[in-house]
């Protein structure tokens, strides 16, 4: 989605393309990106990822609060990912400035734009109070933070098929995230949840 914006980079990654004998890709949508490079389409697979639902099932939703000492009496939306510009954390946090005061954000993940998404949510008096930054967490953690979630959010500007709404469905909850990769191959009715323009704060708020 990135790499292939730069010239030389996508010289070697058409290089690579062509010899090898198969290329699997996560999504329909990356697929089309490779036969526009002009790579054969019979020569590329489509095998979306999997996960583990063993581990990503649903739980109870209190208990989970509990275990991570989050309020009982708040609506919560998640977000898990980097905190990087092609995850869309900016729009994000302009997303929650109109929302109800009763809904809070929680945010699992870290990134180079850690800092600056902290000092926007300690600042902004929309959101102080209602953002809370969990950082990094264990992989076997992030089913706790999703059951404890009332829905979960992905305002991605760029993606391919992502692991967090794979597995965020498992956990039996709703998503909302952007039209963009692979997304909505996962997402194919509105009982799995609702899809917005990627950079379209209000369709997101909505």
């Amino acid at each position: 989605n990135i790499t292939s914006e730069y010239f030389l980079r996508r010289k070697m990654m058409v290089y690579a393309f062509k010899r090898a004998q198969k290329i699997i890709a996560v999504s329909m949508a990356l697929k089309q990106k490779i036969t526009e490079l002009g790579i054969p389409e019979e020569k590329i697979e489509v095998i979306p990822n999997g996960i583990d639902t063993e581990l990503f099932k649903p739980m109870d939703k209190i208990e989970c609060r509990k275990n991570l000492n989050l309020p009982l009496d708040k609506k919560i939306v998640l977000f898990v990912g980097n905190l990087e510009k092609v995850k869309g954390v900016d729009i994000l946090l302009d997303m929650m400035k109109n929302l109800p005061e009763d809904i809070n954000l929680v945010v699992v993940g870290d990134g180079s734009l850690a800092r600056d998404t902290k000092t926007q949510g300690h600042k902004d008096t929309r959101l102080i109070g209602r953002i809370i930054f969990a950082g990094s967490r264990p992989h076997k953690e992030i089913p706790l933070w999703m059951n404890a979630a009332d829905v979960f959010c992905l305002p991605s500007r760029n993606e391919g098929c992502p692991n967090v709404v794979l597995e965020a469905l498992a956990c039996g909850k709703p998503i909302v995230a952007s039209r963009v990769g692979g997304i909505p191959e996962i997402i194919k009715s509105e009982e799995q949840g609702i899809l917005a323009s990627p950079e379209n704060v209000t369709e997101l708020q909505d």
